[in-house]
């Protein structure tokens, strides 16, 4: 601390080593402990004292002491519980009188300089003995996440998952999940979560008495919450409420599929049939009575639900196709009661009928400028929609039998016309087609009360956005009217590109809005299986159109489907690499025009496709 250095050897128990002190200006030893067996050492917040850990002389009981920094004499020993080399301090840091710190168990330990004890420690240090082997220096380490130093991120697991501790509340109050994919997930003690797809999937909750799991993507209706890791931080955690995993998941369905084209399967066998028409049945093998409803998803998309009924046994026809291949990738998975899905159950059919011919994409892009409230008025959701109409149909004529597009533009762009887009798709397509939606216009949130709350696109003639719920149900198109369309349309690829922005007159509480907003297009993306490409929450200026002759968000829209989005240069753009292109373009794009980033969000719980092949 300060300027000076406490430099120590860890002896391994072969041997005892001194602690040193070094003056860093003068690099000259200022002083030496006597030998011992030390695994850590830090200066308190003063620089008065050391508090120092390491075994006792036998090696069999850990030691936590405050030491006088000048003489190295002992000044107190806090108590450990700990009679177990393994359960040592080998690294943290000291914060209001108290230590945090790291163990060789790679668990976490409180010591309270005041009372003289241990006040908190992970569960894993009760039975989990992983060995001198984790002793040393390492990639663990504490790091303080707050001005106070009063909350603190452990980077101490060997799972990439990571704990946010509160010194406040002295506890652990969220749990982070990162990995080499950029894949993320924030856990919230009371059992909130938000990440990436992937790690939402790769991620699970876990009973500790049965081992019954379920992917934290399960609980996205239920505790879904955009930005958590921010919310977290900023919140009271005394007053958060501990998630009783052990409870909740012990009553969420177990979903097992019984056989296919009535014969019985088992799990991983392979099924290959020349039936365009096939059939699976499913049992609740486990509290058939708390599902909610039973849904089937092809190739990641949902194709059915049934509602559920308190029955063991479900049955849904299946339609195969080769729109992904030969392959066709199913799950069914069941909602409960508590709002935790079931875990998938899987099964795999490898269609060898007929191929089917060349896919038809249907265009569905609305832009609206002019809104019956002038106040309401956009300034190039027009020109936006145009651009993404003729751009997708210039680039991405190669892969499609053809192109139908449905051009709805301000005063034509009402609910009426909207859906009779909508149903003619779904009375035309076929499984292997693409649908593509854009809409460039007004997007809100509807209700106060949580369970009143539904995400709505804005038609030209809805004429107040807020405070009229029975005008947005009678005039806008709701989040749950998207999914039911996403369910029964057959197209297997489709994707949501909503420009879903604010103008100046709607701009109160606009980043409140965006949080939920995003929520709803996330649960929506997850429970429907299709990709979503939203910016929502964002304004809109003038100054944009000047420069760029589009918003910034379909500005880089049209940039990825140009061809800047196919980084990997194999001719080829897929959803994904749109998406990606556009999540990093809009911030860089929005801080050099406005000063100001602004981000996008992209959910997509499908199967990646191309969406134009270049020449």
């Amino acid at each position: 601390t300060g300027d000076n250095l406490i430099v120590g050897v860890m002896s391994f128990i072969k041997s005892n080593n001194p602690l040193k002190q070094y003056d860093l200006i003068t690099g000259s030893e200022t002083g030496e402990s006597s030998p011992g067996i030390f695994t850590m050492a830090t200066y308190d917040e003063t620089g008065d004292n050391l508090i120092v850990a390491g075994l006792n002389y036998m090696g069999s009981k850990s030691i936590v002491q405050v030491w006088d920094a000048l003489t190295y004499k002992m000044k107190k020993s806090l108590e450990s519980e700990f009679f177990l080399a393994t359960i040592t301090a080998n690294g943290g840091i000291y914060s209001n009188n108290k230590l945090l710190a790291l163990t060789a168990s790679r668990s976490f330990n409180v010591y309270d300089e005041s009372s003289g004890k241990a006040i908190f420690t992970t569960k894993s240090d009760k039975w989990k003995f992983s060995g001198y082997p984790g002793m040393g220096v390492g990639s663990f380490n504490i790091y303080p996440l707050d001005r106070e130093n009063e909350i603190f991120f452990l980077n101490a697991s060997g799972n990439n998952i990571n704990q946010i501790f509160d010194l406040k509340s002295n506890s652990i109050i969220a749990y982070f999940y990162s990995d080499s994919n950029d894949d993320y997930a924030v856990v919230a003690k009371d059992g909130r979560v938000d990440g990436t797809a992937d790690a939402l999937g790769k991620v699970f909750w876990t009973t500790r008495l049965t081992l019954q799991r379920t992917m934290l993507e399960s609980s996205m209706d239920k505790g879904f919450t955009p930005r958590l890791f921010n919310a977290v931080l900023n919140e009271e955690s005394a007053s958060m409420e501990s998630f009783d995993v052990d409870n909740l998941v012990s009553k969420v369905p177990v979903v097992t599929v019984r056989s296919i084209n009535e014969k019985p399967y088992s799990a991983n066998a392979s099924v290959t049939t020349t039936q365009k028409i096939s059939s699976v049945t499913v049992e609740i093998t486990e509290n058939p009575t708390e599902v909610t409803e039973v849904r089937l998803y092809q190739n990641a998309k949902l194709m059915k639900s049934l509602p559920g009924t308190g029955d063991k046994t479900y049955s849904f026809d299946l339609s195969l196709s080769t729109a992904f291949g030969e392959e066709n990738f199913f799950y069914i998975n069941a909602g409960s009661k508590n709002g935790i899905d079931a875990e998938k159950a899987k099964f795999t059919i490898i269609y060898k009928g007929a191929t089917e011919e060349k896919p038809t994409l249907y265009l569905i892009t609305i832009g609206i400028n002019k809104y019956k409230n002038q106040k309401y008025n956009l300034n190039y959701a027009e020109a936006d929609a145009n651009g993404v109409e003729g751009s997708i149909n210039k680039s991405s004529s190669g892969i499609f039998k053809a192109i139908v597009p449905y051009n709805i533009r301000n005063e034509k762009a009402v609910k009426a016309t909207i859906l009779a887009a909508l149903e003619d798709v779904k009375k035309k397509s076929l499984e292997q087609d693409m649908l593509v939606v854009y809409y460039a216009g007004h997007g809100v949130m509807s209700g106060e009360a949580a369970s009143d709350k539904e995400f709505y696109i804005v038609p030209a003639d809805v004429t107040q956005l807020y405070g009229r719920d029975d005008m947005l149900k009678s005039k806008a198109i709701s989040a749950s009217s998207l999914k039911e369309y996403a369910e029964s349309i057959n197209a297997q690829k489709q994707v949501f590109i909503l420009d879903a922005c604010q103008s100046a007159g709607a701009l109160d509480a606009v980043s409140v809005r965006g949080v939920a907003e995003e929520k709803a297009i996330a649960q929506l993306a997850r429970s429907t299986g299709t990709f979503w490409i939203t910016s929502t929450g964002s304004d809109q200026f003038a100054s944009e159109f000047d420069k760029l002759g589009h918003g910034i968000f379909t500005f880089s829209l049209l940039e990825g489907i140009s061809g800047k989005a196919d980084t990997n240069n194999d001719k080829k753009l897929t959803i994904r690499e749109l998406s990606t292109y556009i999540e990093n373009k809009v911030p860089e794009l929005s801080e050099q025009l406005k000063g100001t980033a602004q981000y996008p969000s992209a959910y997509s719980f499908g199967n990646d496709f191309p969406l134009v092949v270049y020449k």
